[in-house]
C-alpha cells in the first residue's frame, strides 16, 4: 500500500513500487514537491527562501523573486516599515523625533502621555493604540506579533 502522495505531488502503484511525480510546474525541493515562483522557502530555486520580514513588513514569492512591503497604512522611513501615528521617532512624519517634554506619539502626534486615549484607546508604554490591531501589542499590551504576522481582533495570525 502506498502512503498518500504529498501537496503538488501524484502517487501510483506500478508493479509493486509506490512512484511519485511532481504535479506539473512544480519540481521536488528537498523531497518535497513545491512552486518555485510562489514559495517564500524556495523562491526561484530550491533552498533559496526569503529573508523574514520586519515588524510591519511581509515578504513574499512572487515570479520567484522575494518581495517585500509594508502593511496597509504603514510608510517606509529609513529603510523601515513603520506606522507614523505611533512611532515616536517618526511621529507624524518620518524623522519626527518626540523630545523629552512629549515623548510617546498618539495619532501621529508628540504628547506628554498622561492625557486619556481617544475613541477607546489602550495605553501601552504611554502610547495610545487599538490593540486588537497593533501588531506589537496584539490582544495586550506587550504582546508582539512574531514576524510577518498581522493582528486581527487582538489575534496575531498570517496575513494569507
Amino acid at each position: 500500500m502506498c502512503e498518500q502522495p504529498g501537496q503538488y505531488e501524484y502517487g501510483a502503484c506500478i508493479d509493486g513500487r509506490c512512484e511519485y511525480v511532481c504535479a506539473e510546474g512544480a519540481v521536488r525541493c528537498d523531497g518535497i514537491c513545491t512552486f518555485l515562483g510562489w514559495d517564500p522557502s524556495n523562491c526561484g530555486a530550491c533552498g533559496n527562501a526569503c529573508d523574514q520580514p520586519g515588524p510591519n513588513e511581509y515578504a513574499a514569492c512572487i515570479d520567484g523573486r522575494c518581495e517585500y512591503g509594508c502593511y496597509e497604512g504603514a510608510v517606509l522611513c529609513d529603510g523601515a516599515c513603520t506606522f507614523l501615528g505611533w512611532d515616536t521617532s517618526n511621529c507624524g512624519a518620518c524623522g519626527n523625533v518626540c523630545d523629552a517634554s512629549t515623548p510617546y506619539c498618539n495619532n501621529g502626534e508628540c504628547i506628554r502621555g498622561d492625557e486619556p486615549c481617544p475613541g477607546g484607546g489602550t495605553r501601552c508604554s504611554g502610547v495610545c493604540t487599538n490593540i486588537a490591531f497593533d501588531t506589537l501589542n496584539c490582544g495586550a499590551c506587550g504582546n508582539v506579533c512574531a514576524g510577518g504576522q498581522t493582528c486581527s481582533g487582538g489575534v496575531c495570525q498570517l496575513p494569507f
